[in-house]
């Protein structure tokens, strides 16, 4: 059964309310105007005035939204208001369900018109069906809908019309299935209808009795007969309409229950995502006659012209709409006096059914009722959210999968190493890595469903191809398995080489203790061997399934890993860690059919990307994230940071700012400060900031999505050339310097504690303070102690982390002050104070 009505209860309100905000600038098509039979429905205006207007999704473009109306019935079936209710209050609601559907972001409704070829059987040539498969034709050739399914919407013979189009029936019924990708049906009669099997009953037996009793009646059906035979294919005078009218009794007859042409149509394609609304009539009192005021018995009459199990046949997702009726004049006289006194709620008393039979709940009001236009409301926007963009995150506690920005999915635990496989339908990451039993987690994009892949002390996971993934356990053999649950394959034996590496520390006694996979590409993954005794050394590889490998690089840790959306390309940052404050670290891009392998711009990261070799000596950049652009540009969130020794604290050199590769250079594209980015569409990104607090920002405007998150990551998917990150770029900042007073008044505050806590009080001289770099010098007089003894000395001050420190000074430097003081004194001040 379907979700309940209260919650597209409030949708569709809003999407009633709601001004439509401008179209989108960038969007790559138009929708049509036409297309095919099928015609863009012109924009509702509705009663209080607004009128909806065409909002694309996230990408620019938009699903095609197909309304199919029934037997006898038109494009206005979707336009009436929607003033029936299963309840006996009555709705006033803004707009139909076609202008609420208008209303949804991303949709682009058409209505599709075949009521000039309603009256025939709707497989027959140049009937609804046909028109159908041209209007769907149509939609799916154009540029405006590519990357998103048709969703149809079909009344009574609609839904018949719907279903035998994705039927191999229809042509290229098979190709068409795969390009709808939801229907919603409304009385649609798929075993058949009950009052058609009434009606030709009592039509054959009328005839049968009158031309028994008659012999003119007889023969006046012999005329219409050889009538029949003589318009076939003809045009004379009247037999338009009686060829019509010879249709449509043969469609009714079509319509009975076990008919030839039911029998046959196809049911639903497997896979296909159908959701099946109705309304239902039950009498009460159905034994008692018109005056009895209670008797036994119910009848469901269904919606007085398809049964309910007829409308609803089949293992769908389904809402009925209930009107209940009573026989009884007497009891309905008396639930009126009851109402009136207050003793009886107006809800629990059923109308009468000469009242009702043929109002709210009747099969052609079915688009007017509020709890099914609501329902189908509901299940075409949560079907719109679903193909806005999506990514996924891991955060302190949690995995989850996010639809624009909404968490869609959510799976608690403590992860690591979070992938998407490579058909992005399952989000997979290592939970309890390392442990014995650790596991691989899966999560499908589709329904959130979880499967837990045992995986013997992993550590972490890598994309196999497809849905499958692959880890190594721990005995270091690589397993791989199917994203989806299941046993995993059998282990193989990774064939490392023996490097000279490997050699050297075999010969030392050192074993490699550590054997980690990190990303997989081309049926190929990047494998690193580290020394833990010799932890700046770490080897690379790229292996085969079958456990052969060939070396890439035979120096430095792995870091962020990054996949080309096609697979074509891996890059991962590689880092050689030498002492706590300096460190080397480039970025290699490989490529997994040559097993070739390229350092971009080592130097310029290295020496500090902001600061181009201007930075001070001792500064540490980490690439805290790397990945591959849906404009094929590679992109890192990158930082530093510089050691400073007399304050035994990190200051800020780049804050975590996003920057992408530009050929052999690293050019700012957001100064941040932010943790990770990910440009999903040209006009939508998730961004993580510095805190952890992860946001979906749309045209410079973020919803929260979720907080301390470690890691965001977006599955592969095509490329689009204008999904490029952009924001305000890091420019250097201006360096702070030092008026004479406040360098006076900084110096003595700070070299109290210096000078072990006495009163200090420093002066600069004429010559005033030089300032480079975030350095301020200047020749002082400095007093302190009890005595008020002065001193002459150059005192440095060095700014970092938004604050001023001592720095060095000509007396304490003569004392030995540390040498790597001078290695980060800029050179503007180095031979003042004696520096070589």
């Amino acid at each position: 059964m379907s979700r309940p009505a209260a919650a597209s209860a409030a949708l569709l309100l809003v999407a009633a309310l709601a001004a439509p905000p401008a179209a989108h600038a960038a969007a790559d098509a138009a929708p049509p105007r036409e297309c095919g039979t099928a015609r863009l429905a012109d924009p509702e205006r509705g009663r209080d005035g607004s009128i909806p207007g065409l909002r694309p999704h996230a990408d620019g473009r938009f699903t095609p939204v197909l309304l199919v109306h029934g037997w006898n019935g038109s494009p206005e079936t979707w336009s009436q208001p929607i003033t029936y209710s299963t309840l006996p209050n009555k709705p006033s609601v803004n707009h139909s369900l076609l202008g609420n559907l208008q209303g949804l972001a991303g949709a682009a409704v058409y209505t599709l018109d075949y009521h000039d070829v309603a009256h025939r059987w709707f497989a027959l040539p140049g009937a609804g069906g046909e028109l159908f498969v041209e209007a769907e034709n149509c939609l799916a050739g154009q540029e405006a809908f590519q990357g998103h399914k048709t969703i149809v919407i079909a009344h009574s013979m609609g839904g018949l019309v719907t279903r035998w189009a994705v039927s191999d029936a229809a042509p290229d019924g098979a190709q068409r299935r795969g390009r709808i990708g939801l229907v919603v049906t409304l009385g649609t009669p798929y075993e058949g209808s009950w009052l058609a099997e009434l009606g030709t009953s009592l039509l054959d037996t009328a005839t049968d009795i009158g031309a028994l009793r008659d012999k003119r009646v007889a023969a006046l059906l012999e005329v219409i007969h050889l009538l029949l035979v003589q318009c076939e294919g003809v045009d004379l005078p009247g037999c338009r309409e009686l060829t019509k009218l010879a249709d449509q009794l043969a469609t009714v007859r079509a319509f009975v229950p076990g008919s030839p042409e039911l029998a046959a149509l196809s049911g639903w394609p497997a896979g296909m995502r159908v959701h099946t609304l109705t309304s239902r009539t039950v009498l009460e009192d159905a034994a008692g006659g018109l005056f009895a005021l209670r008797s036994p018995g119910e009848l469901d009459l269904g919606d007085v012209v398809v049964g309910t199990d007829s409308a609803t046949a089949g293992d769908f997702p389904e809402r009925i709409g209930e009107c209940r009726l009573t026989m009884s004049l007497l009891r309905n006289w008396v639930n009126d006096r009851l109402v009136d006194t207050g003793r009886l709620a107006k809800i629990d008393a059923p109308s009468h059914m000469f009242l009702g039979l043929f109002a709210d709940c009747f099969h052609v009001n079915e688009a007017r009722i509020i709890q099914l236009t609501n329902e189908a409301l509901g299940i075409v926007a949560d079907e719109l959210a679903a193909q806005g963009p999506l990514y996924a995150y891991r955060a302190v506690g949690e995995l989850g999968i996010v639809r624009m920005d909404r968490v869609a999915h959510r799976v608690r635990g403590t992860f690591v190493d979070a992938q998407f496989t490579d058909d992005g339908r399952y989000l997979a990451a290592v939970e309890r890595a390392g442990r014995p039993n650790a596991r691989v987690v899966t999560i499908s994009v589709a329904d959130g469903h979880r499967a837990d892949l045992p995986c013997g002390g992993c550590t972490s996971v890598a994309p196999a191809g497809q849905d499958r993934v692959a880890w190594l356990d721990r005995a270091g053999k690589l397993v791989q398995a199917n994203a989806a649950g299941g046993p995993g394959s059998a282990p193989v034996a990774l064939r490392l080489p023996k490097t000279a590496e490997f050699t050297e520390h075999q010969r030392q006694g050192i074993t490699a203790s550590t054997v980690r996979i990190h990303a997989g590409v081309h049926g190929r993954f990047l494998v690193s061997r580290q020394y833990h005794e010799a932890t700046d050394t770490t080897e690379t590889f790229l292996v085969d399934a079958d456990g052969s490998a060939e070396a890439l690089d035979d120096n430095g840790f792995v870091g962020a890993t990054a996949v080309t959306p096609g697979g074509t390309k891996l890059a991962y940052a590689r880092g050689y860690q030498y002492e706590a404050a300096s460190a080397d670290i480039d970025v290699a891009v490989v490529d997994p059919d040559k097993a070739t392998r390229t350092v971009v711009d080592s130097q310029q990261l290295a020496a500090g990307i902001y600061h181009a070799g201007y930075g001070p000596a001792g500064e540490v950049v980490a690439v805290h994230d790397l990945w591959w652009g849906y404009d094929g540009k590679l992109y890192a969130t990158i930082g530093s940071q510089s050691f400073l020794p007399w304050t035994q604290d990190m200051e800020t050199v780049i804050p975590k700012s996003l920057w992408r590769l530009d050929g052999q250079r690293w050019v700012s594209v957001d100064a941040g400060p932010l943790l990770a980015v990910r440009q999903l569409t040209r006009s939508t990104k998730a961004v993580v900031t510095a805190d952890g607090t992860l946001y979906t920002e749309t045209d410079g405007r973020g919803v929260k999505v979720a907080t301390k998150v470690e890691a965001i990551l977006v599955p592969p998917r095509a490329g689009d050339p204008q999904a490029a990150p952009s924001g305000k770029k890091l420019t250097r900042p201006k360096e702070p310097c030092l008026s004479k007073a406040d360098f006076n008044r900084t110096a003595s505050r700070l070299g109290s504690g210096i000078f072990e806590g006495s009163k200090v009080t420093v002066t600069a001289d004429r010559a005033g303070v030089t300032c480079q770099g975030g350095w301020a010098g200047a020749w002082t007089t400095i007093a302190y102690g009890s005595t008020g003894v002065g001193r002459e000395s150059y005192v440095i001050l060095r700014y970092g982390n938004g604050r001023w420190s001592w720095g060095v000074d000509t007396y304490w430097q003569q004392l030995g002050e540390p040498t790597e003081m001078c290695q980060q004194i800029p050179p503007k001040l180095k031979p003042t104070v004696h520096c070589p």
